[in-house]
């Protein structure tokens, strides 16, 4: 009861009626071009919902673990989550 689903909106289409649905992977597309940085823009997403780490850390922990030359790319993901998140919490 207390939890959170966020499902992306493109891919689920039965989802419980308390699900956040969001396009994961249309805005990660949109943002950066490539359909493989679902998985970052879902993360900034549930930072932003939850603020379960700061947004500065999951930054910095992206940044470190993002191969060799995505990381402006990954960046961009992130931040297209963060958006995401913002406009459901209105």
């Amino acid at each position: 009861p207390s939890g959170l689903l966020i499902v992306d909106a493109d891919k689920v289409q039965n989802a419980d009626d308390k699900a956040i649905r969001i396009p994961i992977t249309r805005l990660a597309f949109e943002t950066t071009g490539r359909q493989i940085t679902a998985n970052t823009v879902a993360l900034g997403v549930l930072v932003g919902l939850t603020g379960i780490v700061s947004r500065q850390d999951i930054e910095k922990a992206v940044a470190a673990r993002a191969p060799r030359g995505t990381e402006e790319m990954n960046r961009k993901a992130l931040e297209a989550g963060f958006a995401a998140a913002e406009k459901v919490k209105k």
